[in-house]
């Protein structure tokens, strides 16, 4: 973010592992929602050789985008989508680089979060080594819906990428820190052939309404 307060300037020896420099912290994936009230909040990512690769920055901005305050840093949390439901701001992602799937809730628009340590709230999925992006969240048919992907033990050739890409989904009068609330889809194969890919090249999955198959999962690859 360009604009920035005094509140929101990163010093050059904070949050940074001892031996690396500003240069080896990167920004990466921005979020930007709009709370009931109409303030802006965003996140962001941190990555490089100079992070742990867990860890968020959450801000905030009263006069729409012109200036921004940071409000509070979230260990823990990584790779990870924004977003207002039943009145809450809520994060989900993953705990770290090929981590558990977490989700956080804030009842003050960002400045305090649950925290994730159980099944009860906020650890939604602790089984496998799990991996996503920002994509948004679907409501739909009375559920909310998220797309996912899971690296486990799968066998690697230069026709399939490691990843399989799921859906996760809860019903939208439940709540979303317990993991008992969310089910999943079954696991899909991302055949990299098909769309002229090669290994190692990213991609990321989401979920889109489908009329009239209802919700689908689009899986897009990248550079």
């Amino acid at each position: 973010m360009e604009r920035t307060n005094k509140s929101s300037r990163l010093e050059p020896t904070e949050h940074i592992r001892p031996g690396f420099t500003l240069v080896e912290l990167l920004v990466v994936i921005a979020i930007i929602g709009i709370l009931p009230n109409g303030d802006y909040v965003a996140s962001h990512s941190f990555f490089g050789p100079g992070t742990n690769k867990n860890r968020i920055d959450v801000f905030s901005s009263n006069d729409r985008g012109q200036t921004w305050s940071r409000l509070t840093t979230l260990t823990g949390q990584w790779w990870s989508n924004l977003f207002v439901f039943r009145g809450d701001l809520y994060i989900m992602g993953t705990s770290q680089l090929w981590g558990h799937v977490v989700i956080r809730r804030s009842k003050d628009g960002g400045k305090t979060w649950t925290t994730p340590r159980h099944k009860d709230n906020g650890v939604l999925l602790c089984d496998a080594r799990y991996h996503t992006a920002p994509v948004p969240v679907l409501i739909h048919k009375g559920r909310i819906w998220r797309a996912m992907e899971v690296e486990r033990d799968y066998p690697r050739s230069a026709d399939v990428h490691p990843y399989r890409s799921f859906v996760m989904s809860a019903p939208v009068d439940a709540d979303l820190l317990k993991a008992e609330n969310w089910t999943t889809t079954n696991y899909l194969k991302f055949d990299l052939a098909r769309v002229g890919k090669k290994p190692g090249q990213a991609f990321r999955s989401r979920t889109k309404m489908d009329p009239p198959l209802g919700v689908t999962e689009n899986a897009a690859a990248n550079q």
